[in-house]
């Protein structure tokens, strides 16, 4: 028997799900969500738990995201097809129109990348022009050198992976949810130099000095895993005077609470800055860099294995090894502030160089 209680309840959920329920009682089509792993949380997903714990550390550009492919693949993860999507509204889950993509029930893996279009190129048409099938593990990601330099910005990447998802149009009362987590596969590094004389002048000219970043990880898997042994390509940048701007280039605090050093301008000490998007820096990739006075030529500070100084800074201050999934922005300061020793600071850490190591 039938009581008033669930009569009133089944009619409550008529009202409250979507309208598949209303208008088709049998049929309710499943929904295929993207979120970034910063915003997870917001719809109590699990996967947000390193997200939340470095949120003091992520800015507005970490969630930049104009546009989103979805490459899809069957029970074998063979390649389907490729769906292209807008931009990400930050707070707020992108849901991909399931029902367009016409799958027939099934077990179906998604791999989505962001803001594909201009520094990231694939290698998908290549392989469909061969006529034959391929895999997702024979699909990489690669940023586009063109020349093996380049003067500009990275696009902000994002990468996730739903695997073995069952995709079913059965007769059930609620859609089923999928959602696909994406986490950033950029790390953002403001590269500051403190305390450079031009001529015997404390404050250096905009654009007499330079950065240049050598990198050698541009390829990965659709795993998001390096694949190593690349040629390098370089990022070269202006250093921008920021003498008397607190904070420099990063708008975080460092790990103590307080601005990187070198932002005194009443001592009259330079501070020269240039911020510069890497891809995906951790313990297997080979990143360095250079600072030069661009007039002259002369290098004023040169480091092959910038997760190696990072390492180094964080040991000799006690500090624990850097996750670099969860910390995604550093300062690097190179200070000559003083007359006889450097300085390098990473976020609020400091490490004395001496003549051997330099």
């Amino acid at each position: 028997m039938i009581t008033v209680a669930l009569i009133v309840a089944l009619l409550l959920a008529i009202l409250i799900l979507p309208g598949c329920v209303a208008q088709r009682w049998e049929y309710c089509p499943p929904r295929l969500f993207i979120v970034t792993d910063h915003d997870a949380g917001r719809y109590g997903d699990p996967a947000s738990t390193r997200a939340q714990s470095r949120a003091r550390h992520v800015e507005e550009w970490f969630d930049h995201i104009d546009s989103i492919h979805l490459y899809i693949f069957d029970e074998n993860e063979r390649f389907l097809s490729i769906w292209a999507g807008g931009p990400y509204t930050p707070g707020q889950r992108y849901e991909v129109p399931l029902p367009e993509l016409c799958l027939p029930e099934g077990v179906y893996s998604f791999v989505a990348w962001t803001n594909r279009w201009g520094d990231h190129t694939c290698n998908v048409q290549e392989l469909l022009a061969r006529g034959e099938d391929f895999y997702l593990d024979d699909l990489m990601m690669c940023v586009d050198t063109r020349d093996g330099v380049l003067t500009g910005d990275l696009n902000h990447r994002h990468w996730g992976i739903l695997e073995r998802a069952h995709i079913s149009n059965e007769s059930i009362i609620a859609p089923r949810e999928y959602t696909i987590v994406i986490d950033p596969a950029i790390h953002r590094v403001n590269f500051m130099l403190e305390g450079v004389e031009v001529e015997g002048a404390t404050r250096a000219a905009a654009g007499d000095y330079s950065v240049t970043v050598s990198d050698n990880n541009p390829l990965h898997t659709f795993r998001n895993k390096l694949v190593p042994d690349q040629p390098a390509y370089y990022h070269t940048r202006s250093m921008e005077d920021v003498t008397g701007k607190p904070g420099g280039p990063g708008a975080w605090e460092s790990d103590q609470g307080i601005p990187p050093v070198g932002t005194d301008h009443k001592k009259g000490v330079s501070l020269l800055a240039s911020s510069i998007n890497l891809v995906h820096i951790h313990d297997l990739s080979k990143t360095g860099f250079v600072m030069r006075n661009n007039d002259t030529g002369e290098v004023l500070f040169e480091e092959d294995d910038i997760v190696g100084l990072i390492n180094l800074v964080y040991r000799a201050n006690h500090q624990t090894k850097i996750d670099f999934e969860e910390r995604l922005e550093f300062d690097i300061v190179v200070s000559f502030a003083s007359p006889y020793y450097v300085n390098i600071n990473i976020n609020g850490w400091t490490y004395r160089l001496n003549e051997i190591e330099l």
